[in-house]
Parts: C-alpha cells; sequence; structure tokens
C-alpha cells in the first residue's frame, strides 16, 4: 500500500512529464467481500446490507493503519447503497479510498493511476449523482508550478475518469502555459471548456466535501461496529403542512427547527423578516466554528414564557421565539468582539453582547426585551485603555459615562453575580 502511494503522489508531481494514457479507465472490481454459492447466506447484522461487507473492508483497513484513520458513508451514485470513503491522514498524499456495492459484494473502486481520490485529505462530490472531483495545487517548484483537476463519474458500480487536467505555469513568464487533458497536450479554450463543463456546472448548492477532520474517526473494532450502527438509519424527510407548524408546541418547533424541517426568521432593524436556518451549523458537532449545543429553556424576553436557547463555542449564544407557528431569533453572538449571553438583573432577564478577549477594553452592553421582541431597555458597563495596550491606566464606564474602579466593581457585582 505504501509502494502505491508514493507511486501516486509521485505521478502527480511529474510536471511536464507527457507519457500516453489509455482511454478512461473503469474499476478494477476487486472483490472485498464475496460468498461461496454452496455456503449458506449468512445473515445480515444491519438494516443496509452493504454494511456487512464494509465492515469486513473496515477491519481490514484497520489492520494495516493500527493509529486509526477516517471514514464516513454518502451517497455518490442514485442507488439504494452507501459509498465507503476512508482517510488515512490529511498530508498531501492522502486521498479517500472509495467503495462501492454491487451484486452483493463491497467493489474497490480504485482504477489505474488512481489508487485513492483527493489530496491533502480532501475530495469533493455531488450526491446521487455519480460526479466527484478533486484538484492538486503543485506550486512552489523552482521555475514553475502546476494545478490538476480530476474529474469521476460512478456509475453501475464502475468509475469513468471525465477528465484529468493539468495547467503547468512559469513564474517568469518566459514561456506560455502549457495545458493538457490525460496526458494529451490540448488548448487553453479547450482546457477552458473541460473546466467549465466539469467543475463549475458542478460546484453549486449540491456539491459537497468530504474532508479527513469531518469524517468518523476509527480507531478500534468496537469503533467500526459504532460506526456502522450509527448510520443504518434511513433519513426520514420530513414535510409539514401550515396547520401543522400552528399546531406544535414551542418545544416541538424549536425541535423540527434545529432538525432542519421548519424555516426560522429574523426581524431587521426596519422590522421586515427576513429567513434563517441552520445551515452550515451542526448541533453536538466537533468543530468550534459551525458547532452547537442545546442549552436550558430562558425567559430571555420577560413575558413569562420560555424561549430556547443553541450555544457556539466560538460567538456565544442565539435565542428563539418559538410560538403561533414561527421561530424567531431575538439575538446572537455577533463575532469576538460581540458574545452573546444573557444575565438576571434587578429581577428582569437582559441579553449581554460582550467584548472580553481583546487587549486593552473589556465591554458589556445589555438589552431588556418585551414579549414582543422589542428593545425596552439598554446599558452598558466597560473599561478601556487610551491607546488599548494591556499595562495602560484603565478609564471606567457607567453607561458611558465615566465612573470609579469601585463603582465599576460594584455595578459588575450587581449584574453578573
Amino acid at each position: 500500500m505504501k509502494k502505491l502511494l508514493v507511486l501516486a503522489l509521485a505521478a502527480m508531481m511529474l510536471v511536464g512529464c507527457k507519457q500516453e494514457e489509455p482511454e478512461p479507465k473503469e474499476t478494477n472490481e476487486k472483490v472485498v467481500s464475496d460468498s461461496k454459492e454452496d455456503e449458506p447466506k449468512k445473515e445480515s447484522k444491519y438494516e443496509h446490507e452493504e454494511l456487512d461487507a464494509y465492515e469486513e473492508v473496515l477491519s481490514d483497513h484497520l489492520k494495516d493503519n493500527k493509529d486509526g484513520f477516517a471514514a464516513a458513508l454518502i451517497n455518490i451514485e442514485d442507488d439504494d447503497y452507501y459509498e465507503l470513503a476512508m482517510f488515512n491522514g490529511d498530508t498531501e498524499a492522502d486521498g479517500a479510498y472509495l467503495y462501492t456495492y454491487k451484486d452483493g459484494k463491497a467493489i474497490d473502486m480504485a482504477t489505474d493511476g488512481f489508487p485513492f481520490y483527493g489530496s491533502y485529505g480532501y475530495m469533493n462530490y455531488v450526491p446521487k449523482s455519480g460526479y466527484f472531483s478533486y484538484d492538486y495545487d503543485g506550486n512552489g517548484g523552482d521555475t514553475n508550478g502546476d494545478f490538476m483537476f480530476f474529474a469521476f463519474n460512478l456509475k453501475d458500480g464502475k468509475v469513468e475518469n471525465l477528465c484529468s487536467l493539468e495547467r503547468v505555469f512559469y513564474y517568469d513568464d518566459s514561456r506560455a502555459d502549457v495545458f493538457s487533458n490525460h496526458n494529451k497536450e490540448i488548448s487553453e479554450s479547450e482546457y477552458n471548456e473541460l473546466y467549465q463543463k466539469y467543475w463549475y456546472d458542478y460546484n453549486g448548492d449540491d456539491l459537497e466535501d468530504l474532508y479527513y477532520e469531518g469524517c468518523s474517526k476509527l480507531t478500534s473494532e468496537d469503533d467500526i461496529e459504532a460506526f456502522l450502527a450509527e448510520n443504518d438509519v434511513d433519513e426520514v424527510e420530513v414535510s409539514y403542512t401550515d396547520e401543522d407548524i400552528k399546531a406544535m408546541s414551542p418545544a416541538e418547533l424549536f425541535d423540527a427547527f434545529c432538525n432542519g424541517d421548519v424555516e426560522g426568521e429574523y426581524i431587521d432593524e426596519n422590522g421586515d423578516s427576513h429567513p434563517y436556518t441552520l445551515d452550515g451549523f451542526e448541533i453536538g458537532g466537533y468543530d468550534a466554528n459551525d458547532s452547537l449545543s442545546i442549552g436550558e429553556p430562558v425567559d430571555v424576553d420577560n413575558d413569562g414564557e420560555l424561549e430556547y436557547e443553541l450555544i457556539s463555542p466560538m460567538y456565544g449564544s442565539m435565542f428563539f421565539d418559538c410560538k403561533d407557528g414561527r421561530v424567531v431569533l431575538i439575538a446572537e453572538g455577533e463575532g469576538t468582539a460581540a458574545m452573546c449571553s444573557y444575565t438576571t438583573y434587578d429581577g428582569d432577564t437582559w441579553i449581554v453582547h460582550s467584548d472580553t478577549t481583546h487587549v486593552g477594553r473589556c465591554m458589556y452592553f445589555l438589552d431588556k426585551y418585551n414579549g414582543d421582541l422589542q428593545i425596552v431597555d439598554s446599558m452598558n458597563l466597560y473599561w478601556e485603555t487610551e491607546d488599548y495596550e494591556e499595562d495602560s491606566p484603565k478609564t471606567y464606564y457607567f453607561n458611558d459615562q465615566e465612573i470609579t474602579e469601585q463603582e465599576y466593581n460594584s455595578y459588575y457585582q450587581a449584574i453578573f453575580e
């Protein structure tokens, strides 16, 4: 396997070395899991029959990668079966080892020249279209660099290499760029036409990224079993009528919103409503940039009814008013200089936007809402230095009026402690 990796990477790094390449290859159709005709058929452990075959593939891969690897089940081809993707890491030579399922067997999708697909633990695909692709940027040579793009189609368990584009460019402009497809030189216009056809025409909302960090990490047989069991559930598309949504309780509305089955909204400063969804976020995810957790319901608009909270480790809380068939965003974090939270002060709940992580200032801006989601009162408490240097003297403020440090501490204790 290491030899294949080295050969694959070496082939990619050879700039300007043109060899005749045969027509696009289909998969080698290496059968990973098969059963003998004279043996009774083994009862499947999973609802998805392909998972039995993939379990053997994953176990074999773990034997060769004892420190573990990352895996995902995706739908490249438009059929009833998952494809299996495995990444050993996210270095330059790490692409996805892909398997599909056909006639009761796990099929290795490797083709001549492509033992894996991708680089730096990354590739793209369009679900249920058959299309997948990746690119490779070979910048860094002394005199020239190159850019490579590869696109493929999976159909009936076979892989077709749609294009293998390469552009060689020279840093000092002493030579014209050289363009090729399948190692055969082509014109720039032909290159652009193929790149448009096999990249830009697919690069829309349906295109998905598959990357090492976004996959499940598997280091043991228990991990493999748990991974397969977790994915052995079909996603059920839920569709609610307007009457269904209006009849939902606040908790049901919030749950449907988190699941992506009900669209939320936010109200701008002019009172206009705009759609709001959690696209790009993952409930219970691992990435601080896009993962959310569910907080405890709290009455943040002081109307005696509970509102619902999602928490981002990067920007703090997001508060939603859920009732009467609507999910309305009340407030959210607006960056590290406006982390969102709440506090109870003087018998009321206040939504807080704070900036406590930057040198030379520490700021709290508080708004009190009513049941109509209107701000009925605001206040601020902060200190800052004149030149925003850490060791410079601080000036303290409450509602933009200068106060003493002792007064600041008293306000802080009353509001937040």
